[in-house]
């Protein structure tokens, strides 16, 4: 049998603190609106999901015409070569995203609240 001393019984103690601790700031994020959350190549920009509005963010190809409406989200124009920031389509729930690599802008929907889980997820 393996006889534990003081400092170990306290490097326990500290690995179930840190533990507890991460487990609580991962888990314990409940409410909150979700946002539409557009990273560009020199800033970024929050907004709210459920407010109506056209954004143009500035990339190194030009402007990406973002549009924002009735919980959704979606790029409308860009001009990136293959236009596949467009056929993601609309976006409504955390965790989705869309990428516009050419043109570096990149639009995610963020929400305090649990992601639905999708069929790539397992």
């Amino acid at each position: 049998m393996i006889k534990l001393r003081f400092l170990d019984w306290a490097a326990v103690g500290i690995n179930c603190v840190v533990i507890l601790f991460f487990s609580w700031h991962a888990f314990a994020r409940v409410g909150g609106e979700p946002v539409v959350y557009i990273q560009g190549e020199s800033n970024a920009w929050v907004f709210p999901l459920e407010e109506n509005r056209e954004i143009s963010i500035p990339g190194p190809l030009g402007n990406t015409h973002i549009i924002v409406r009735e919980g959704e989200t979606y790029v409308e124009d860009s001009p990136c070569r293959d236009k596949l920031c467009i056929y993601f389509g609309r976006i409504s729930r955390a965790g989705n995203w869309i990428a516009c690599l050419p043109n570096r802008v990149f639009i995610r929907i963020e929400s305090k609240t649990e992601a639905d889980v999708d069929a790539t997820v397992f």
